[in-house]
């Protein structure tokens, strides 16, 4: 099961139980986290490094809720989440730049929460970012959609099923973890995810008209 995601340990080092999880690289960067007594420590070497320790941290307590982080830029626009998930240099911070007046969760890796109670799922901010360079803001709004982006010269969008949305966003889920049962989660909580949250293809070019035809479904 692990092939499923791209792992988001690279040069990390990580060892789990059930309550703990144990994380380091040979550069001086350590980790212990403790959710049965809600704590933990953290050794860096570098600033840097703070970005690595929030990642793994929000990694694990976003899924002990039935969360995922992804790998994708998150915005709130009137109320509502959207998030577009992508690889590096698919306009994930592009798209970012080119929202004025929205509030951004994240250029690089918001969350988003399944709720016990059936409701429509959660889009958070989180404080990661990319080039963008500043955190997300700290706020939580209904999630209207996935938008996969393409960058194009045109602006359009194409509703995909979610068997295809699926094959997509299961390759933007972070995972930190090596741990079965872990990885099963993963998997359920994408399923999940994909069969409540409608998706889209999003062909767009760098310019605020792209929300036009966000708007137009």
């Amino acid at each position: 099961m692990p092939w499923l995601f791209k792992s988001s340990l690279h040069r990390l080092r990580v060892m789990e139980k059930p309550g703990e999880i144990w994380l380091w690289d040979n550069k001086g960067l350590s980790l212990y986290l403790n959710f049965y007594r809600g704590t933990g420590e953290a050794q860096i070497a570098s600033e840097r490094n703070w970005q690595d320790v929030l990642r793994v941290s929000y990694f694990f307590k976003f899924l002990e809720r039935r969360g995922l982080l992804l790998h994708a830029s998150g915005l709130v626009r009137r109320g509502r989440a959207f998030l577009f998930p992508g690889e590096t240099r698919a306009g994930k911070t592009t798209i970012v730049r080119q929202s004025p007046g929205v509030s951004v969760l994240s250029d690089e890796m918001p969350a988003v929460r399944l709720l016990e109670n059936g409701g429509a799922p959660l889009a958070y901010g989180t404080p990661l970012f990319g080039s963008w360079g500043r955190p997300g803001e700290n706020l939580s709004a209904p999630l209207r959609g996935f938008y996969f982006p393409v960058k194009a010269i045109e602006n359009r969008l194409t509703p995909i099923a979610p068997s295809k949305a699926l094959s997509l966003l299961i390759q933007r889920v972070c995972s930190f973890t090596t741990w079965e049962p872990r990885l099963r989660q993963l998997v359920q909580l994408t399923e999940e995810l994909v069969q409540r949250v409608p998706s889209f293809i999003l062909e767009f070019r760098p310019r605020p008209d792209f929300w036009q035809v966000i708007d137009g479904t």
